[in-house]
């Protein structure tokens, strides 16, 4: 059979007009999808957990590099991966699992924004990071709200407080029942303070920056701890605490140096001690010379105390040299000391070390190698 022109011309039209109705019902069917998926369920969000997003946990932390100096760095520690957490920390990031979240316009912790990308959104889940400008403390809601284009869910989540920061103890060393004052960040909401595992009482009202506390009992040498709300601290030079401090930076009331024979000394030497900036700096001249104390003041009675502690520097040439520690001037009895060059060395030494004696009058550092390196001796006391 043969079609005259204009019928087939007409069977064209039509098969085009079907094919055309076609592609645009596609069209329309596609765009609803997407429109569908772009705004999402339309239902009100829930929130079921929140939970960590990363495997490790990193804090910045100070950390010891020698006698004056320390060092600042990031520490990484392991967390559980995907454990559920009920509050957040500054800069840390998070998946919030739910349902209905795919048109989340804000998360908001302790009524503060908090930054998320749409891009990795989904009907149930977000990742969002907390900035340090969100509250936190007792006073605040403790709340994370949700807010998407039907609806807002509000759930219980807040902001753990910082970790406290110890920037400074003064001073380092000093006589129980003194007071010291701990220098730092994030003290608030103050639990307790520490030498060692000893409690300190804390005097008068700590601030967020600042802490007075007094010098306890039954410690020699620690580290200090604030404990806070958001942690815990540990300073990083150690805190020393005689029951009676002679020197530290200068002779404390009573004290003083006197004659003997041979060699130079001088009390105030300005090129540092262990924790202040002077020390007793004495040039020995040969064997048996000696760096002499007199203690002139009120009676002090030696069985308050357990032992003698002082800390020396060996000079050039000291390395291995010894010195003589003879107290009351019974020079028949005394504490031989092995110097180390080039750094100051603790030594506690034990009274019962000496003869007995009743009250404290003097102290002698005799030269025991026939040597001429200089000293320094700074921080002498009774503990």
């Amino acid at each position: 059979m043969y079609l005259n022109k204009n019928a087939m011309k007409n069977l064209i039209n039509n098969r085009l007009s079907r094919t055309i109705v076609i592609l645009v019902a596609f069209i329309l069917v596609c765009s609803s999808c997407k429109k569908n998926n772009e705004e999402g369920v339309k239902a009100a969000p829930q929130i079921e957990r929140v939970r960590t997003l990363t495997k490790n946990d990193t804090t910045y932390t100070e950390t010891r590099v020698n006698l004056d100096s320390n060092k600042f760095g990031n520490v990484i520690t392991k967390v559980p991966y995907d454990a559920n957490v009920p509050a957040a920390r500054w800069n840390g990031q998070y998946i919030l699992m739910g349902q209905n979240l795919r048109t989340t316009i804000s998360i908001k912790i302790n009524g503060v924004a908090v930054f998320f990308n749409p891009v990795f959104v989904t009907e149930n889940s977000l990742i969002f990071v907390v900035g340090t400008d969100v509250p936190y403390g007792p006073t605040q809601s403790n709340k994370l709200t949700l807010t998407t284009k039907y609806g807002t869910v509000e759930y219980d989540f807040g902001l753990l407080q910082p970790y406290p920061v110890i920037t400074k103890v003064a001073p380092l060393l000093g006589e129980v029942g003194g007071v010291i004052t701990v220098t730092g960040t994030y003290f608030e909401n103050l639990t307790s303070v520490k030498f060692g595992t000893v409690d300190a009482e804390i005097v008068g009202v700590p601030t967020k920056t600042e802490i007075k506390v007094k010098i306890p009992a039954g410690v020699s040498q620690a580290s200090i701890t604030v404990t806070t709300a958001g942690g815990s601290a540990v300073s990083t030079n150690s805190f020393f605490a005689f029951k009676k401090l002679l020197y530290d930076d200068a002779w404390t009331t009573g004290m003083t140096s006197y004659g003997g024979w041979g060699g130079t000394g001088d009390i105030a030497n300005a090129t540092g001690g262990v924790r202040g900036t002077k020390s007793i700096k004495f040039n020995y001249t040969g064997y048996d010379c000696p760096l002499q104390f007199a203690y002139t003041g009120p009676t002090l009675s030696l069985s308050n105390y357990t032992a003698l502690k002082l800390s020396i520097y060996g000079g050039t040439g000291s390395a291995g040299k010894t010195v003589k520690v003879e107290l009351n001037g019974v020079a028949t009895v005394w504490a031989i000391l092995t110097l180390t060059e080039g750094t100051f060395t603790d030594y506690v030494i034990p009274l019962s070390t000496f003869p007995a004696a009743v009250n404290f009058t003097k102290i002698w550092v005799v030269e025991n190698s026939n040597s001429k390196a200089p000293i320094y001796i700074d921080e002498i006391g009774f503990l």
